[in-house]
């Protein structure tokens, strides 16, 4: 079965699926559904209004609706409270925090290239009241296309005021005037919380500097949503390696279904031997998850069940894949017949040369402050829009300024695909 049936397939077989690649993921949360998931959050919330405020009654369920709430005491610290409980709830989505339903799946895929139908899907999110979600959405038509700005504006101030102000600078306006370490660090900091910084990082994916870029391209794989797919198809394309392999790997984190043809020309023809490393172990990401889309929660929690997976996997030649699932889940540290099999499968698994420092970030932190501090000459408008569809770095560097300008059309600011 290609693999483009065999998503059609899954997604008409089971209703939805966590993303569990990044380091973030929470399985015991990954089924919970939102009134648990708010149950937990009004707890939290409640323990924390107690810890400071013991005379305050608790709150018996948290709302969305929280930051608009009357406080008595300290204003500025308890709305803090309440638009933490706001974002918190914002960031379950509708949906279980690391999961994606089969109808967002098909909504999403279908929207990939097409900023209109981002934009349908943003006001969807918008009129369900998911507000984060919606952002995203945003992000991306924004992303394809600049002259959607104005309309996702309209939306956005039709909002009601008193937002948290982590809502209020969407995208981050300020970024591109931060020395370089600041936006690294800043881009290293948006993954750590949940969906709500998509639209800064896709905003300024166009960095000059590569450091940064491959920052932003790991955080976006590292809190994965189908609006950063585009987005990470361009990235494929940045001239640096290293920058390069970081979008490679967020495609595979995202499980994204569309580009596996383009990430196994990476894997065999890509000059950087970590580029090539990294898709060939994308492609086995992809199409070892979609395999069983729709039943990990059950496979991950029952060692039995891991165990028969393991050995699928192996025999379908996905054997990086196949010592992923049982190393992630905590399977194969027992000294038991699976401990062996996977141990077994270390050779095949694509890890990187423990002496090779070229995946690390600390290794090209010198090249990057060096181009920070004599940063190469910029193209002008007319010469960016001249070489968009050149190949290579100098059509790459060409897209990359006018996404950083947000000039020219959509199909100027990305990589043409057929």
């Amino acid at each position: 079965m290609d693999l483009r049936a065999l998503v059609e397939t899954r997604l008409a077989a089971h209703q939805g699926e966590f993303l569990w690649f990044s380091q973030y993921f929470q399985l015991a949360r990954s089924n919970m559904s939102f009134e648990t998931y708010r149950a937990g959050v009004a707890a939290e919330y409640a323990r924390k209004l107690a810890k400071s405020w013991p005379d305050l009654p608790a709150p018996d369920r948290a709302t969305i609706e929280s930051w608009q709430r009357p406080h008595v005491g300290d204003e500025r610290v308890l709305r803090g409270f309440a638009g933490q409980v706001y974002l918190a709830l914002q960031g379950h989505g509708g949906e279980p925090p690391a999961a994606l339903s089969s109808a967002r799946w098909r909504e999403y895929l279908a929207a990939l290239e097409s900023p209109e139908r981002w934009l349908a899907a943003g006001r969807a999110r918008e009129t369900e009241g998911w507000t984060i979600e919606a952002n995203a959405c945003f992000a991306a038509a924004r992303w394809l296309e600049p002259a959607c700005a104005a309309e996702i504006a309209e939306v956005v101030a039709a909002r009601p005021a008193g937002l948290p102000n982590e809502m209020n600078d969407l995208p981050m306006r300020d970024f591109p005037q931060l020395e370089f370490r600041r936006r690294h660090w800043h881009a290293w900091g948006m993954k750590n919380c949940g969906r709500l910084y998509i639209p800064s990082l896709l905003r300024w994916e166009c960095d000059p500097n590569f450091s940064v870029r491959a920052r932003i391209y790991r955080s976006l794989g590292q809190r994965p949503h189908p609006a950063a797919i585009a987005a990470l198809h361009e990235g494929t394309d940045d001239p640096h390696p290293f920058a390069r392999a970081q979008a490679v790997r967020s495609l595979g984190w995202c499980a994204d279904p569309t580009f596996v043809a383009r990430l196994r020309e990476l894997a065999s023809d890509d000059p950087d031997a970590n580029v090539r490393r990294t898709a060939a172990k994308a492609v086995q990401r992809i199409v070892g998850w979609w395999t069983y889309f729709g039943e990990w929660p059950a496979i991950v929690t029952n060692k039995a069940r891991t165990t028969e997976v393991v050995h699928a996997l192996a025999a379908a030649a996905l054997p990086a894949f196949a010592r992923e699932v049982a190393i992630k889940f905590g399977w194969a540290d027992d000294g038991s017949p699976l401990a062996a099999f996977v141990e077994a499968l270390e050779p095949e698994a694509l890890l990187h040369d423990p002496s090779d420092r070229t995946h690390n970030y600390g290794h090209w932190f010198r090249d990057a402050e060096a181009l920070a501090a004599n940063p190469a000459p910029e193209l002008t408008d007319a010469a960016a829009l001249a070489a968009c569809h050149e190949p290579g770095a100098e059509g790459f560097e060409a897209r990359r300024v006018l996404r950083f300008r947000e000039l020219g059309t959509g199909a100027q600011r990305r990589r043409h695909l057929s």
